[in-house]
């Protein structure tokens, strides 16, 4: 039979579909395509959290971590004090000491380290399961999906899935206050409960994090007023905004402090106008091989995010029309309600995190540089929801809707990927380090010139008294760990060998040749045995003797 006595009816055998370029892009715009897609998306979500979770089995960790694996090994009382002469509240802390006594019950022998980073990995896990519930319910299956897989593999996020720090938790506790604030517009009373405790918590987590908070009361009171539901609804807002202030009073006399530590001395660089372009390249610049692609996907994702923001917040609402035909029907009655409640709930999102973003740069006109790219990481869940609700919406309606989530599927595959390849090569120089070590013993002194690896080398050595050369440790991590001490001249140096102690020096950058030089002028010798890395700290592992 010729090509062109083929009707489209004969196509119609087994499953009954002709295959067409057109067919295809149909079957992609139906419903259950969309079903489909999201469902598939969650299954890969739940194959990154389990990598992600093996990865949790590495026990490197730097400096910022060595404050969380410090502060968590203290009682609840200690850890309040420690934090209130630290710049951050102590929730995440209490968090990660409840976590820690309950691996020591339920998996003895875990490492600490290994436990922080499950702690770490336990709030994208909870942001999973609200995906499959909250958002899968109100947005649908597709959106739960491209959230999901934004949680866990847009640029940055992935790594905080194992880093021992706040901002995951940070992460959970304001994405799910502001699903719950959907789910009071859309009536649910007991969700008032929910909103409370996680933005007391939120709070209580990261000063950031409150202010996130913050903007989520602000995006409720917000509609309240615009829908004429404010007597309703604006006592019950009044009411979990005086509960959730009275409940952070017990913690104000340490703000002040924190305030006044901050203004007289941080490390915080001050911010530019360029600052602002940093932002955008934390939020969207991925990890392909090549730079190029890295700028052209970030400014592609900007460009994709702002287009269709502008195009969703504007369609349905503007009749357009050309030649007499009507071009975009208008929504009406309840489909039109669910489209502004929907509306305005992206726009929370993404209002959230610019808003995040203003607080930083003016605080830190105000105050002093306070403000750095990863405290955008409490409402980077509100930015990438906004995102994946207004991108779903495209499924069955705009031929966009393919190339854009191949375009994240591309950046976040890539993005996930180099985490993962970076944490298992960390892992096996982590191996290294450790059996370098094995050759330190306890009565052995070490020298640093390098506080954040005196710490850390200190965490893993425990029983060695540690030095740093002619410069003291920081006050906390001496106070959390002990051993940890300053050495001034190298008569104290050569005091300790002429005793018969072992003096071992780990150097860390160009500074220790300089510092060897002299040494090795002044009757030592100095051995390299070791290079070393520690999660992120390269260091030179050197033995010290009295020159014969």
């Amino acid at each position: 039979m010729g090509r062109s006595a083929i009707k489209p009816a004969d196509c119609q055998k087994g499953m009954g579909i002709c295959m067409s370029g057109k067919n295809v892009l149909q079957i992609l715009r139906t419903r259950r395509a969309g079903w489909w897609m999201g469902l598939l998306l969650l299954g890969i979500c739940g194959i990154l959290a389990a990598e992600a979770g093996r990865l949790c089995l590495g026990n490197d960790i730097w400096y910022d971590e060595l404050f969380t694996m410090g502060l968590s090994s203290h009682s609840f009382k200690e850890i309040a004090g420690f934090t209130a002469r630290d710049v951050h509240p102590p929730f995440y802390y209490f968090y990660m000491r409840i976590l820690r006594e309950s691996g020591k019950l339920i998996a003895q022998g875990v490492h600490p380290v290994t436990v922080g980073k499950a702690g770490s990995l336990l709030p994208f896990v909870l942001l999973f399961f609200y995906a499959c519930t909250i958002v899968r319910k109100r947005f649908g299956l597709l959106t739960a999906g491209i959230f999901s897989f934004c949680i866990f593999t847009m640029p940055q996020l992935s790594w905080y899935t194992t880093e021992i720090r706040m901002y995951s938790l940070a992460l959970f506790l304001v994405t799910a206050a502001l699903l719950h604030s959907y789910e009071i517009i859309c009536g649910k009373e007991r969700d008032w409960i929910f909103l409370a405790v996680y933005g007391i918590l939120a709070a209580y987590t990261h000063y950031f994090a409150c202010a996130a908070v913050a903007m989520v009361y602000l995006y409720l009171l917000v509609w309240f007023v615009k829908t004429g539901q404010l007597k309703t609804a604006g006592k019950k807002w009044l009411v979990c905004v005086l509960v959730s202030v009275v409940s952070y009073i017990p913690w104000m006399f340490a703000v002040a402090a924190q305030v006044a530590q901050v203004k007289d001395n941080y490390w915080i660089l001050p911010l530019t106008f360029r600052s602002l372009g940093g932002c955008v390249k934390f939020l969207l610049k991925p990890a392909f091989r090549k730079e190029t692609w890295n700028v052209a996907a970030a400014v592609l994702l900007f460009a994709v995010y702002a287009a269709v923001f502008l195009y969703s917040m504007c369609k349905d609402r503007i009749p357009l029309q050309k030649k007499g035909k009507l071009l975009v029907k208008t929504l009406k009655g309840k489909e039109r309600e669910e489209r502004a409640r929907e509306d305005a709930f992206a726009a929370a999102g993404l209002f959230m995190l610019l808003g995040l973003v203003a607080f930083g740069f003016a605080a830190s006109f105000f105050i002093r540089p306070v403000f750095i790219y990863r405290y955008m990481l409490p409402a980077m869940g509100g930015f990438w929801l906004c995102f994946s609700l207004l991108i779903g919406r495209l499924q069955r309606k705009n031929p966009v809707f393919l190339p854009v989530l191949i375009l994240l599927l591309a950046t976040g595959f890539a993005d996930f990927q180099n985490f993962r390849k970076e944490e298992i090569w960390k892992r096996e120089q982590m191996d290294y380090t450790l059996e370098a070590l094995q050759e330190i013993e306890k009565e052995d002194k070490i020298i640093f010139n390098f506080n954040h690896v005196q710490g850390i080398l200190g965490y893993y050595l425990p029983d060695n008294e540690t030095y740093l050369w002619k410069e003291e440790p920081e006050a906390l991590i001496k106070e959390m760990f002990g051993k940890k001490n300053a050495v001034e001249d190298i008569e104290e140096v050569k005091a300790w060998l002429y005793k018969g102690n072992r003096v071992w020096f780990a150097g860390s950058g160009n500074a220790r040749e300089e510092l060897i030089g002299e040494w090795k002028g002044n009757g030592l010798t100095v051995t390299e045995e070791a290079s070393c890395l520690v999660e992120r700290y390269w260091f030179n592992l050197y033995s010290i003797h009295l020159e014969k």
